[in-house]
């Protein structure tokens, strides 16, 4: 039975993953302490077993203890097939290990010193879609995937250059690339001088030299949504 199927009344099962048997066997104790709020599903001490156990036992967050032999890198290995949630836990401080465990596939980190009710509300919290991270990991998590996209594509890279001000003049004149620079600029609120001192910094971000190849540029790599951006 896969998370999505369980009913809000049913146990939280939990698959533990820690090849530290003291750890393990605290970890393994603190869940089964806390029914029928959560549920032991399983514990196994590597990511290839877990793989194994995962088949068929209907489980809802897989607990990965991040201080024994098993990496971090293969989390993204639980992923294929696994319609659950992922919660890395580690006595590590390091406070980008939670970035980490994210943009390797988990769903947030717990840390070891946390209170015990910590861990049961986490566990909770990523089962019901949340992440668990704090909103400085947030921000991190976001700037890393947005430096990873442009790295990725030389065409966002161009267009990450430019100004709010100046994505905004770019929407506007994909939306009417018809309408002269003095309707624009009345659009905008700015002055005609303004826009154009824009255009001037907008061609040289983007590497193009008229309206005509700003708008075939804009209008193959812009995202759609942007059309609609708020002034």
């Amino acid at each position: 039975m896969s998370a999505a199927a369980r009913g809000p009344d049913k146990p939280i099962r939990v698959l533990l993953i820690c090849d530290l048997p003291i750890t393990a066997w605290g970890l393994a104790q603190l869940i089964e302490s806390r029914q029928p709020q959560l549920q032991l599903a399983g514990s196994v001490a590597t990511v290839t077993e877990a793989r194994e156990h995962l088949r068929g036992h209907g489980v809802d967050v897989v607990l990965y203890d991040l201080d024994g032999a098993n990496p971090l890198a293969l989390i993204g290995e639980l992923l294929p097939g696994f319609r659950g949630k992922v919660l890395a836990i580690s006595s590590s401080r390091v406070s980008t290990l939670a970035d980490e465990a994210v943009l390797a596939g988990a769903n947030g980190l717990v840390c070891k010193s946390e209170p015990v009710e910590m861990l049961a509300k986490a566990i909770e919290k990523v089962r019901g879609g949340e992440f668990w991270v704090d909103r400085l990991a947030t921000v991190r998590i976001l700037e890393t995937i947005a430096r990873s996209k442009a790295q990725e594509d030389p065409a966002h890279a161009r267009l990450a250059r430019l100004t709010r001000k100046e994505r905004l003049a770019v929407a506007e004149l994909v939306r009417d690339p018809r309408a002269s620079t003095a309707a624009i600029a009345t659009r905008l609120a700015i002055g005609e001088r303004t826009l154009r001192n824009h255009l001037t910094a907008i061609y040289a971000k983007l590497g193009v030299s008229s309206r005509v190849a700003l708008y075939d540029f804009a209008a193959r790599h812009m995202p759609a949504h942007e059309l609609g951006l708020e002034r």
